[in-house]
């Protein structure tokens, strides 16, 4: 289970470098192939570490190592994005954290783990989700979630352990959770309501 070592310190309040790719953004954004790490703080929005709040095109994030950052990755308002093969790890926060209205991402063979909150969220007025064939583990909240109006989307043939809640849908609709196998869960294996599962293994 968590090792707490993500217990709040301060160091979000402390002014770091991050990454924002702003709304007025035009084009397409690519991150491959590269370590980002200790950026991010707490400013009012922003500056979470690796921010996206605009792009045209397929953006792709891939085969990069996310980690000690505020956020591992955020978005708001962003579609039609790729995030694959990455290890995102010992964020302050959250993993991957795809925000309101944020839609058309593919989440993908990441590996994901040992974060202060959620392994990968998708929270307020997000659609069009795929998170699928990730490893995602030992978190302090939950290892996946869809929170607040989260909807037509779908969490397939990850692999979920060492969580508080491995897999967690809250105040979301026309969801599909199939294909995952979830284990060593502390409290709940899969958690959902008014959403479509079938043919998960639960350990």
């Amino acid at each position: 289970m968590p090792d707490r070592e993500h217990e709040h310190t301060g160091i979000d309040a402390v002014p770091r470098p991050y990454i924002k790719i702003d709304d007025e953004t035009t084009g397409t954004a690519n991150i491959t192939n590269s370590e980002l790490a200790y950026l991010g703080y707490e400013c009012g929005g922003g500056c979470s570490g690796l921010s996206y709040y605009g792009s045209n095109g397929t953006s792709i994030v891939k085969n990069n190592e996310i980690h000690h950052n505020r956020f591992g990755f955020y978005s708001v308002g962003v579609g039609n994005m790729v995030l694959e093969d990455n290890h995102v790890h010992h964020n302050f926060m959250y993993g991957f954290d795809p925000h309101t209205a944020t839609h058309d991402i593919i989440i993908r063979n990441n590996i994901v783990h040992d974060h202060g909150a959620m392994g990968i969220i998708c929270s307020l007025d997000c659609y069009n989700i795929t998170i699928e064939d990730n490893e995602v583990y030992n978190s302090a909240g939950s290892g996946i979630m869809f929170s607040r109006n989260m909807y037509d989307s779908v969490a397939r043939n990850n692999d979920v352990h060492d969580e508080v809640k491995c897999i967690f849908l809250s105040q979301s609709h026309n969801n599909e959770v199939y294909g995952n196998t979830v284990s060593n869960c502390e409290s709940q294996g899969i958690y959902l309501y008014h959403n479509s599962i079938e043919n998960n293994i639960i350990q």
